[in-house]
């Protein structure tokens, strides 16, 4: 069962983020079977930042470890801003936001691959 999605530059990565900034596998976003949704950063060059929507453009705080997400929440990779628009029992929906507006739903329980 699908229960983590991975983002980054590589083209086997279930979101693909077309950012130089972006390292080929750049973090994880896990949804826990108790409803909990983490982002992990795995090992990137730039790191990955989490901010809650009224943080502000410099805001937020760099992912070190399993970090929970909540609707509204922004992760940085990169120079790209991916925003957390529902987290649902059986989906999460991400809007990429800056160069293009994508939207990905990603139903929790299935094997997804979703590039742009």
């Amino acid at each position: 069962m699908k229960r983590s999605w991975t983002l980054g530059r590589a083209e086997d990565c279930d979101i693909r983020v077309n950012d130089e900034y972006a390292s080929p596998q750049h973090c994880r976003i896990i949804a826990a079977e108790n409803g909990l949704v983490t982002v992990e950063d795995l090992g990137s060059t730039n790191g990955t930042r989490l901010r809650p929507p009224n943080a502000g453009r410099h805001g937020g705080v760099r992912v070190l470890g399993p970090t929970p997400i909540r609707v509204g929440d922004i992760i940085q990779i990169g120079r790209t801003n991916i925003t957390i628009i529902q987290i649902g029992r059986t989906n999460i929906t991400i809007i990429q936001i800056g160069r293009t507006n994508i939207t990905w739903t990603m139903p929790v329980g299935e094997n997804v691959q979703v590039t742009p």
